[in-house]
């Protein structure tokens, strides 16, 4: 029996080409290797480290900026009460508060009021800023010493020490002190009473006893007479301004151009006329 030989075929990765001189790729590798051979061991380069130069910046502007103070509103507060005449006008009741809106009016002022909100013209002699000495009770503006005597003794209801304080007629800086009084030999008369000021804005009527403000000196001469003639017991009643000027309203509805008048002069029984 003869035996043949078998061949087997199995599959096999193809074989990589390891031979370097047959490869071109690998004489450029072969070719640096022995040229740094030839040079030696390879030295780092090593160099200095040179800071970057910081880029300046050219100063920004120094701005003075000046703070807004914020601008308050006016507030004025009632004196008496007033009831409006014009749709245009507003009502209001005396110790009412309103914010000035505008003062441009003349004798009229254009307010908000603070409570109702509601906006119209008011008379501006009916009402005082808020804080100020002409918005209290006590504080009589434009009246000499006769006028002071003739309110405090004219309404008999107002008790003994009923009092007003007014600009002394005499002291630019100064005030007065009337005081309504009785005794028994002369009856109701009036005392009046100088209120001196100080160089620091305080004032005083003796000058052991000073005070910072006029309200501060009514406070304390209420409770105690401290030498006045009675303590003070309520403030003078006072009249209602009078209302010499019209509303801005009325002025535009009453007033009359000059164009439209004419004078008219008679001579015996014939006119002339004058524009």
């Amino acid at each position: 029996m003869r035996w043949g030989t078998i061949a087997v075929a199995v599959d096999r990765p193809p074989m990589r080409n390891t031979n370097l001189l047959t490869n071109p790729s690998c004489y450029n590798v072969i070719g640096l290797a022995a040229k740094n051979l030839k040079k030696g061991p390879t030295v780092p380069e090593i160099r200095p480290i040179v800071p970057t130069p910081a880029i300046s910046k050219p100063p920004k502007p120094q701005t003075h900026s000046t703070p807004i103070t914020p601008i308050k509103p006016k507030i004025v507060v009632a004196g008496y009460s007033y009831e409006a005449r014009d749709s245009q006008d507003l009502s209001f009741v005396k110790g009412d508060r309103m914010e000035v809106l505008d003062e441009s009016g003349g004798d009229w002022l254009f307010v908000e009021h603070q409570i109702t909100g509601l906006k119209g013209y008011i008379p501006g002699n009916f009402v005082a800023a808020e804080l100020s000495v002409e918005s209290e009770d006590w504080f009589f503006e434009n009246i000499s010493r006769k006028e002071a005597e003739k309110l405090l003794l004219g309404d008999e209801t107002q008790p003994r020490g009923t009092f007003l304080i007014r600009p002394s007629e005499h002291n630019p800086n100064g005030y007065s002190l009337s005081v309504k009084d009785w005794e028994a030999h002369r009856g109701y008369h009036v005392k009046h009473y100088k209120i001196k000021p100080l160089d620091n804005g305080g004032f005083y009527i003796s000058t052991n006893k000073t005070y910072d403000s006029l309200p501060e000196l009514v406070l304390a001469y209420s409770k105690n007479a401290y030498g006045l003639c009675h303590v003070l017991s309520k403030p003078c009643r006072k009249p209602e301004p009078t209302m010499w000027d019209l509303a801005p309203t009325y002025r535009d509805k009453w007033e009359i151009s000059r164009d439209e008048i004419q004078l008219l002069t008679r001579y015996s029984r014939w006119f002339k006329t004058f524009h």
